[in-house]
């Protein structure tokens, strides 16, 4: 089926329709559904394990002292993944923007530029969750 062809289908209400968009926007009255590793950062030993998760799946070869980077990179990814999941305007697209910062203070020139349009700065998040 073809984008037209699904476009129609929905116009006219046949059944349900999957539309895997990878980015830009939907088509109106659509609803976007999907998974963030956020959804089970909630916690701290929720942030941790996937803080570790994701950086197991990396790709490890020529890495010298691999294990030692994985620890590091999960201790700076764990807090970022938690404040994004106490917020719920952050997204994945906030918790990359903000390791890509400088000291977490706004944009790096190496951001995407519009990722997380609206979020808060990190410097704030983190001040919300230390305060609740």
């Amino acid at each position: 089926m073809g984008g037209d062809e699904v476009l129609a289908a929905l116009a006219i209400g046949i059944g349900v329709v999957t539309i895997v968009v990878w980015s830009g926007a939907l088509p109106a009255g659509v609803e976007r559904v999907g998974w963030s590793p956020l959804h089970s950062a909630r916690t701290v030993p929720g942030a941790i394990e996937v803080a570790l998760a994701m950086l197991d799946a990396a790709p490890k070869e020529g890495v010298t002292n691999a294990s030692y980077w994985t620890s590091k990179g999960q201790a700076l990814l764990w807090p970022m993944l938690f404040a994004a999941a106490q917020d719920t305007e952050s997204t994945m697209a906030d918790v990359v923007r903000w390791l890509a910062s400088q000291g977490g203070k706004g944009d790096s020139a190496g951001a995407k530029e519009g990722a997380g349009e609206g979020a808060a700065p990190v410097s704030e998040v983190f001040t919300r969750c230390a305060v609740a």
